[in-house]
C-alpha cells in the first residue's frame, strides 16, 4: 500500500505538521492550478491543494507528470517508480498521462492511498482522545496554517511507555511465580502467598519505612486475572492516550495514580496489604475523564467515549469487589487504591494533559486541580509520618 508524503494525507486530517506556511505566489499559470471540479472545498482547503500543486509542479506547466510524481514521494519512502506509475495511472482521469489540479486533489482525498493499519490506528486513537484542530489566519505574505496544539499520529517509533511498563509487570509477574514453584519444591514449609520477589514489593502496612514500597507495589499480582485484567485496560487506553501526548505526559500521570493509590490506602485501610497496578490504571482511564472535560466541544465522538469509560470503570470496580467480598480470598490486599489512582488520575490529567484550546475558566480549573492534588498528598504524607498508632507497629 503506498503512503504518501506526511505533509499531503496527513494535513487533510488535521495532523500537526507544526509552522507549515503556505505561501500565496502568484505566476503566469496560476489560472491552470484552479480547482473546477471542487465546489466542496472552502476557501482554506482550495489555498492549500493550490500551493502543494504550485510546489510540486517544478516546472510550471500546469500539470504534474510521473518525474514530478516521483520526486514528491520518494524523499519520505522508499517508492519503486512502478508503483509511482499505477499511482499516475489511478489518479489520471482523463488519460493523458499528466495529473491536473483537481486530479491531484482527487488524490490528496483518496483514502486509498493510505496505509490500513494506520488508518485504522488514527481511527481508534480519535474515538478516545480530541483530535487538535489547527487555527488558520492570513498574514501579509499569504495564508499560514498553525499547527500549535497537536501531535501527529506516528506507528514510528511506536508508544514505547506503556508497552515498557506492560512487559515489565509480565516478566515481573513470571520470574516470581517461577522462583515460587522452585521454592515450594525445596521446602516443606508454608511458602509466603506472595512469593519471594513479591515479598520485597508488595506494599506492607508493617513495612512502611521501606518507601519503595509505595511505587513498587505495582509490580506485584496476585494472579493471571488480576494481571490480565490491568494489562488490557492499560494497553487500551495507556497507548490511545500516548499517540496525543508525550511518554512523559502519560507516565506522570500512570505513576501519580500508583503513589495516590498506596499512599490513600494507608490512610483509609492501614491494615491491609496492597498489590497490582490498579492505581495507575485508574489513573489513566480518568485521565481520558480530565480530556474530554477540558476538550468536550471539539471531541467527535464524545458519548462513544463517554460510554467505553463507563464500561471499563463499572467492570473494574465489579471485578474488584467481587474478588474481595464475594470469592472470600484469604490474602488481606486490598484494592481500595482504585479511588486513589481515580483522584490522582483526574487531577493531574487536568494539569499535564495537553489542553486543545485553553480558555480563562480551564486555567483556574488547571491552578485548582494541581493545588488539590497538592495539598492531597502532602496531607496523605504527614498522616504517614505522623500518626503512628494509626499503624501497625513497624517490624525492621
Amino acid at each position: 500500500m503506498l503512503v504518501l508524503k506526511n505533509q499531503t494525507m496527513a494535513e487533510l486530517k488535521n495532523i500537526d505538521n507544526a509552522n507549515l506556511k503556505i505561501s500565496n505566489s502568484s505566476s503566469s499559470t496560476s489560472e491552470s492550478y484552479e480547482l473546477m471540479n471542487h465546489t466542496n472545498l472552502n476557501e482554506n482547503q482550495r489555498m492549500y491543494f493550490k500551493s502543494l500543486f504550485e510546489k510540486y509542479d517544478t516546472n510550471r506547466n500546469g500539470t504534474i507528470d510521473i518525474q514530478e510524481l516521483m520526486e514528491m514521494v520518494k524523499s519520505d519512502h522508499n517508492v519503486s517508480k512502478k508503483l509511482v506509475r499505477k499511482l499516475m495511472v489511478s489518479s489520471d482521469k482523463n488519460g493523458d498521462n499528466k495529473i491536473d489540479a483537481d486530479e491531484f486533489a482527487d488524490m490528496m482525498l483518496n483514502r486509498n492511498y493510505k496505509d490500513l493499519f494506520k488508518k485504522y490506528t488514527e481511527s481508534y486513537v480519535d474515538i478516545l482522545v480530541p483530535k487538535q484542530k489547527r487555527r488558520v489566519t492570513r498574514t501579509e505574505v499569504g495564508l499560514q496554517v498553525d499547527g500549535f496544539a497537536t501531535r501527529k499520529i506516528s506507528l514510528c517509533p511506536p508508544p514505547l511507555c506503556m508497552t515498557l511498563i506492560s512487559i515489565f509487570e509480565i516478566t515481573m509477574f513470571i520470574l516470581n511465580r517461577s522462583l515460587r514453584s522452585e521454592e515450594k519444591t525445596t521446602t516443606t514449609s508454608n511458602v509466603n502467598e506472595f512469593g519471594p520477589i513479591d515479598v520485597l514489593l508488595v506494599y506492607d502496612p508493617q513495612r512502611r519505612h521501606q518507601f519503595w514500597r509505595f511505587i513498587s507495589y505495582m509490580l506485584v499480582h496476585s494472579g493471571w486475572r488480576h494481571l490480565t485484567t490491568n494489562l488490557v485496560v492499560q494497553i487500551f487506553l495507556g497507548i490511545a492516550l500516548e499517540y496525543r501526548n508525550r511518554w512523559w505526559r502519560v507516565f506522570t500521570v500512570y505513576m501519580a495514580g500508583i503513589l495516590a493509590g498506596s499512599l490513600l490506602t494507608s490512610v483509609a485501610d492501614p491494615k491491609v496489604y496492597l498489590s497490582g497496578a490498579s492505581g495507575g490504571v485508574y489513573a489513566i482511564v480518568t485521565a481520558h475523564v480530565a480530556n474530554m472535560i477540558l476538550n468536550w466541544k471539539d471531541l467527535e465522538y464524545r458519548k462513544l467515549q463517554l460510554f467505553i469509560i463507563t464500561v471499563i470503570l463499572s467492570a473494574d470496580l465489579a471485578c474488584a469487589f467481587y474478588n474481595r467480598y464475594h470469592m472470600g480470598e484469604d490474602s488481606p490486599v486490598s484494592y481500595s487504591a482504585h479511588f486513589g489512582g481515580a483522584l490522582a488520575g483526574l487531577l493531574v490529567g487536568i494539569w499535564i494533559l495537553k489542553n486543545i484550546k485553553p480558555t480563562k475558566q480551564e486555567n483556574r480549573l488547571w491552578w485548582t486541580a494541581f493545588i488539590i492534588y497538592l495539598i492531597l498528598m502532602a496531607t496523605a504524607i504527614m498522616i504517614n509520618i505522623f500518626w503512628k498508632d494509626h499503624y501497625f507497629a513497624t517490624q525492621y
